[in-house]
């Protein structure tokens, strides 16, 4: 026979939910995808973000096994290991949509026991991070873009900080002034400029930061 658990106490005026219906509520409402896997590596339970991520319906993976849904060896391999009481998180892979395209999921895992502490089946969760990922791949390839055109070029290039002090001057400071770029790293900008350019200067950083545009400041 199943027992009601209240669920908010004993001061406010509670609706009981069967344990059943506690993990109806709990896979519907969790942002991540979610799935059940017995110990003869069959999905036998999934929530409705599980085939939002993936592409795939109810139908399609329940009762399946997981070799039979194009699985890495890595992740058969392991469940293998949860199923002996290891539980592994945020695993860093990639998968495949059902309409063909590749998703980079972090996954978890970790075994799902009975009252009696017996491991019965796997516990899967699922974070779909690939436009985290592809922000990342873009930002690398600007950066790397943005390197192979400092370190090619032949104008003085810094970049400083909000208080005025330089994290990076480009190679082409040693080509043209003979200073190493290490030497200007750390220092204030305002060691660069003759008296009388410092109010002109800081009234363009200024613009800059009202107007997000960019300002043609003459040094003389």
């Amino acid at each position: 026979m199943s027992k009601n658990f209240p669920i908010f106490g004993d001061k406010m005026e509670a609706e009981l939910y069967k344990p059943d219906q506690l993990i109806d509520l709990f896979l519907n409402c969790t942002a991540d995808g979610f799935a059940i896997v017995d110990m003869e590596n069959r999905i036998i339970r999934v929530n409705h973000m599980y085939t939002k991520i993936f592409g795939y319906t109810e139908e399609d993976v329940i009762g399946k096994r997981i070799d039979e849904l194009s699985y890495l060896i890595t992740v058969v391999e392991i469940i293998s290991q949860v199923k002996k009481g290891k539980a592994f998180t945020d695993v860093i892979t990639q998968r495949v949509h059902k309409n063909g395209s590749i998703l980079d999921i972090a996954a978890s895992y970790s075994p799902f026991r009975n009252s009696s502490g017996e491991i019965i089946a796997v516990i899967a969760i699922f974070r779909d991070i690939t436009k985290f990922i592809n922000m990342e791949r873009e930002l690398k390839k600007t950066r790397e873009l943005y390197k192979l055109i400092t370190e090619n070029t032949t104008d003085m290039i810094k970049v400083f900080s909000k208080d005025k002090k330089i994290i990076y001057a480009s190679p082409s400071y040693e080509k043209v002034v003979g200073i190493p770029p290490e030497e200007f790293v750390g220092r204030d900008l305002h060691e660069f400029f003759f008296p009388e350019e410092i109010e002109p200067y800081k009234k363009a950083l200024q613009k800059i930061v009202d107007t997000g545009e960019p300002q043609l400041f003459q040094k003389k």
